[in-house]
């Protein structure tokens, strides 16, 4: 037991193992601490749909894209890039996904919640299941227009907006609908 003890504090150190357990003491306190706020919830199928509506009406293109699962899978594998990567490519940005609410909306993760990481405009929701998140912002077709579409377009560039059509066929409860390319 002693020797087991020792091998963890010797992989983690001295403060990670202390992280570690006091972590489930932590996440039930900020649990409890926001048993009260609003929970956060996807959009459904039918908001998306709604979205994509008003991305319209405001005069945005949306484009459909249904990429071959089996096509991703060998780009994948080619480890072009790293599993984190942020980059351009060429004089491109790509944002995926975008995240879009039918409402100006974010979440924070329980231990965040509540202490300013929010946009003011925003509504704030909590998710319990999750950790490390200070804000999560949720773009509204207004927003997205006023804050991003419309300064793109003043800095001189172009963007498309993209729907992924087949987002079931790359694995279950993906959140992928909206994707914004970015170019110069």
């Amino acid at each position: 037991m002693i020797n087991r003890l020792m091998r963890k504090i010797y992989r983690h150190g001295t403060i990670g193992s202390l992280k570690i357990l006091t972590a489930k003491p932590r996440r039930q306190y900020w649990n409890w601490r926001v048993r009260e706020a609003l929970v956060y919830v996807s959009p459904t199928e039918e908001e998306l749909s709604k979205i994509e509506q008003d991305l319209i009406v405001h005069g945005i293109n949306v484009y459909n894209f249904s990429p071959s699962p089996s096509d991703f899978m060998k780009f994948q594998e080619q480890s072009w890039f790293p599993i984190e990567y942020h980059g351009g490519i060429g004089g491109k940005a790509i944002i995926l996904p975008l995240y879009m609410h039918t409402h100006h909306c974010g979440y924070s993760s329980a231990e965040h919640h509540g202490k300013g990481f929010a946009d003011d405009e925003a509504k704030e929701y909590v998710r319990r299941d999750c950790s490390g998140t200070p804000f999560s912002r949720k773009y509204d077709v207004n927003l997205l227009k006023s804050r991003i579409l419309d300064t793109i377009e003043l800095l001189g560039m172009s963007y498309k907006i993209s729907i992924l059509r087949n987002k079931e066929e790359f694995r279950d409860n993906i959140y992928c609908h909206f994707i914004l390319g970015i170019e110069k």
